[in-house]
């Protein structure tokens, strides 16, 4: 028999404030890794594209030198071939830090779940989403294209594709599933109440491009932006066996000092799927299951 986990019922609404405490918090119990992580995704992922950005840069000079030698002397025009072979080298050095870039998120993704659900948590798991690779590469080309287009056409519509979209890349990694399927399925979860996962989504994003004034920055906000991620995808879509969310730090043991003996309550948990309960609750919100009197 299944044993059910803390999180495997989704929540009715989002919990944007508690989301966002408890990211940072899960972030601080491993920062060490966290970071570590971030910096590799961020050495991985940019170095491939910075011998094309070099090589366009110092052919963008030289090419300009040329235009301006050419002008009324006998040196002829100037050539662009090397111009346009460094074109070619940028855009396959930036393709390679896309692939990368995807792969490393999806194992930054895997790592979270993995927090989430009470496991050990290693640089290592960072390398561990070959299997789940190839959907994910393709909800990031296809979301990258219809999203530019949405926020080029309007921004109204590039905003609503993005809270829609939400969770099509966790949904990809936790549960395997095809990229339709996670367009579909992220959509329907997101949909009640879509104004409130927009903003959601675009506090994502904002811890993202946060670390970005400093670009070592970004080795710290990027796992906080994936933790936040993985917060609301646990509460939103279910995570079987997760565990719950750590009490307030030294709130037990400040009461405990105060009356001595004293031990807190447990929480009122649903029966059925182990969600803590108000305690005037008649039935639980997230399975709907009928519960008894407290």
């Amino acid at each position: 028999m299944e044993i059910p986990s803390y999180y495997s019922a989704p929540s009715p609404a989002p919990r944007i404030s508690e989301w966002f405490s408890e990211s940072f918090n899960l972030f601080g119990r491993e920062w060490k890794t966290w970071v570590l992580q971030g910096v590799i995704y961020l050495v991985l992922s940019l170095v491939p594209a910075l011998p094309g950005v070099a090589l366009y840069y110092a052919a963008l000079v030289r090419t300009l030198a040329q235009i301006s030698a050419s002008g009324g002397t006998a040196t002829g025009p100037p050539s662009f071939t090397e111009l346009f072979a460094s074109i070619g080298v940028l855009t396959a050095g930036g393709c390679v830090s896309s692939v990368l870039g995807v792969y490393l998120l999806a194992g930054m993704t895997r790592t979270a779940i993995k927090q989430l659900r009470g496991e050990p948590i290693s640089v290592g798991d960072l390398f561990t989403t070959a299997d789940v690779l190839l959907p994910d590469l393709g909800a990031y080309v296809f979301g990258t294209l219809v999203l530019t287009l949405a926020f080029s056409v309007c921004f109204i519509p590039g905003l609503w594709l993005l809270g829609l979209w939400l969770f099509v890349h966790p949904l990809i990694v936790e549960r395997r599933l095809s990229v339709g399927e996670a367009l579909r399925e992220s959509g329907a979860i997101t949909r009640p109440h879509l104004m409130m996962y927009i903003l959601w989504a675009v506090l994502i994003l904002v811890m993202v491009y946060a670390g970005s004034v400093v670009v070592v920055g970004t080795a710290a906000t990027l796992p906080v932006a994936v933790l936040m991620w993985v917060v609301s995808y646990r509460d939103a879509v279910g995570l079987p066996g997760a565990v719950p969310p750590a009490a307030t730090p030294l709130a037990a043991p400040a009461m405990a000092g105060y009356m001595p003996g004293w031990s807190p309550a447990p929480p009122r948990r649903c029966p059925q799927c182990e969600r803590p309960l108000d305690p005037a609750s008649q039935m639980c919100p997230a399975c709907g299951a009928a519960l008894p009197p407290a």
